[in-house]
């Protein structure tokens, strides 16, 4: 029962910070260089030998659709904190490198700003006016690799109580796959940004993905191993 308080305590935390600022999403990041992958919050940093760990792939778990994929962004996903783990580690489970990334959005010429304000309004769920403040922005994910079921993998092994209590909810979906990686966002200010529509953008930016550091024009957040993607499928019940 505690750790159960504990979990459900922690999404309660997680859906007020949501309130307030939703976390970036990567979503053209995870359409464009990563496609099949879709976003699923909170963020949360892997663990490997944790066999109550969330995001091994074979979980089951409830999630709702926050927002569906498009011609620009993958999907996101709001996950409850009620879910059932497969009985294995992540560490069981077979993983590949995958390509690391960098893309750039400017916004300091007309051209540019018309081709980048979609995508960047799609990885950091900034609004337009939000935009107006910022020259340019980066986002690199260094170190990513990809954990998935194949070949001679564990089977998952359930326990019995927690499929039959999950299969009563909505919105089942298994994960198959899930992509980890170091997230790296840097974000450059025009010159007649304030100081308070710095701190706005830093802190909606920032509010679930690592640490950032305001420095004069300039703001930097990063994660390590974090899962910014998983490949679920729906699961009938």
């Amino acid at each position: 029962m505690g750790l159960l308080a504990l979990r459900a305590a922690a999404a309660v935390l997680v859906v007020a910070v949501g309130a307030c600022a939703r976390p970036p999403t990567l979503g053209s990041v995870l359409k464009d260089r990563y496609p099949g992958y879709q976003q699923v919050l909170p963020a949360t940093s892997v663990s490997l030998n944790d066999r109550n760990y969330e995001f091994v792939p074979g979980t089951l778990m409830s999630a709702v659709e926050l927002r569906p994929a498009s011609r620009n962004e993958a999907a996101l996903w709001q996950a409850d904190p009620i879910y059932c783990p497969p009985g294995y580690p992540l560490s069981d489970v077979s993983w590949r490198d995958r390509s690391p990334t960098r893309v750039t959005y400017n916004f300091d010429l007309s051209l540019r700003r018309v081709l980048h304000l979609r995508k960047a309004k799609a990885d950091l769920n900034l609004e337009e006016n939000e935009i107006e403040v910022i020259r340019r922005v980066a986002i690199r994910i260094d170190s990513p690799r990809t954990y998935s079921i194949r070949g001679h993998a564990s089977v998952p092994r359930h326990v019995k109580a927690c499929i039959d209590a999950i299969m009563k909810r909505p919105g089942i979906q298994k994960i198959r796959s899930i992509i980890v990686g170091n997230v790296h966002v840097d974000v450059l200010f025009k010159d007649n940004a304030s100081v308070m529509a710095k701190w706005s953008v830093a802190n909606k930016i920032n509010s679930s993905l690592g640490f950032g550091a305001l420095k004069g024009e300039s703001y930097t957040i990063s994660g390590d191993n974090l899962v910014f993607g998983a490949d679920l499928v729906r699961v009938r019940n």
